[in-house]
């Protein structure tokens, strides 16, 4: 997916690589790909790309283009959802290849993964709402996370690395 090109380049700039894995919506198709059933844990991410339909039964604001789930316990949050058609929607309107709208959207929810709560900024990939200079930048390529978000990213990586590795 080209997209998922998009959201890599972004992560790159903060210094983090990304690797993909695709994988069935629900848990019980997921059962069938065993790459999928490994894919748990506070370092893997998961990333659900919605449908129109599916977007209209889980949006929680009118004006999101996706959102984050957050564990009630306060454990490491790994989901995230990306509502595709308004994707599609505000790239048609304001002539951005659709490639660039919807990686930029999921590099800024997985943004939330990592980064936490109120994650939002005055800058940047973070920052919201998206005008017409946050999409000059994209279509530019310099929509990007601040070095200082890059650096929380790296350092909030390698937290979730090492909860990954210790006993459970």
């Amino acid at each position: 997916m080209q997209a998922e090109k998009e959201a890599e380049r972004i992560y790159e700039h903060a210094g983090v690589s990304l690797a993909w894995l695709d994988c069935p919506l629900w848990p019980e198709q997921a059962a069938l790909y065993s790459a999928c059933q490994d894919a748990s844990g506070p370092a893997k991410l998961a990333l659900r790309i919605l449908s129109q339909s599916m977007a209209e039964h889980l949006r929680l604001d009118k004006d999101s283009f996706g959102f984050a789930l957050y564990p009630e316990d306060g454990s490491f949050a790994t989901v995230a959802n990306v509502f595709s058609h308004d994707a599609e929607e505000l790239a048609r309107r304001r002539g951005l290849p659709q490639r660039v709208m919807l990686g930029h959207l999921m590099a800024h929810e997985l943004g939330h993964l990592i980064l936490g709560v109120r994650s939002h900024s005055a800058n940047g990939i973070m920052h919201v709402p998206w005008q017409k200079k946050e999409l000059e930048m994209m279509a530019q390529g310099s929509m990007l996370f601040t070095p200082r978000e890059g650096q929380t990213i790296r350092t909030n990586i390698r937290a979730r690395r090492n909860a990954d590795l210790a006993p459970r």
